[in-house]
């Protein structure tokens, strides 16, 4: 089951909220996301969150049918609490909007979900114009994907530990590469098509910068 959340941060655009949300089987809101919903055309079956962005009569009022569920646990963000929903309602894979933008410590939080939780589900962040997945070796057991991209695509690769990892269909191959946290695989370009990566060791993010938007898949 495909689930869509739409977070608080900065809003998505309007086209690709609506086409995200037609492919969904679920669509989350979160908290004060509601507003934004309402704003991009969007219709949440849930409603989620201790409701301290918006108040959950006016979530009601602007969507009567949706479900609301009040989580007022703090331990947790609202975000947080929406994908451990998903998980609870069958979700096999999530795209999340509106997780960037706003305040700095919010969107890093959130890219530490996208780490924590990517090997319980298919999960991905995406934006305008960019997707971001997390991507991990299956313990000793290299990990390959196959990445959806269209030529001169920008593909960049972020460890998050030391990672060793292998990338072809891009303009600067690499076999085995050790990479470290920081910049030296950032922007490489796609060729063509396909992009092949394979993480041998450790875990990277994946940012896939496209200037056609294009569907999110599992990589």
């Amino acid at each position: 089951m495909h689930v869509l959340i739409l977070a608080n941060g900065s809003p998505p655009p309007r086209d690709l909220a609506q086409r995200l949300a037609s492919a969904a089987d679920l669509i989350i809101a979160t908290d004060g996301a509601a507003a934004k919903a309402f704003d991009l055309g969007l219709q949440p079956h849930l409603i989620c969150g201790d409701f301290d962005s918006i108040d959950k009569t006016q979530a009601s009022q602007l969507f009567p049918s949706a479900e609301i569920i009040v989580a007022a646990n703090q331990d947790y963000a609202d975000l947080e609490k929406s994908l451990q929903l998903a998980r609870e309602r069958g979700a096999t894979q999530v795209t999340v909007l509106g997780a960037t933008g706003g305040r700095l410590d919010h969107t890093l939080a959130n890219l530490a979900l996208l780490l924590s939780w990517h090997q319980t589900m298919a999960l991905c962040i995406q934006e305008a114009d960019t997707t971001v997945w997390c991507l991990s070796a299956a313990g000793s057991t290299p990990n390959k994907h196959i990445i959806p991209t269209q030529p001169n695509d920008t593909i960049s690769l972020i460890a998050t530990q030391p990672a060793i990892i292998s990338i072809h269909g891009v303009l600067w191959e690499a076999n085995h590469l050790l990479l470290l946290p920081g910049t030296r695989a950032v922007s490489n370009k796609a060729l063509g098509h396909t992009v092949e990566v394979e993480i041998v060791q450790g875990t990277v993010f994946l940012c896939l910068l496209s200037s056609s938007i294009m569907e999110t898949s599992t990589p």
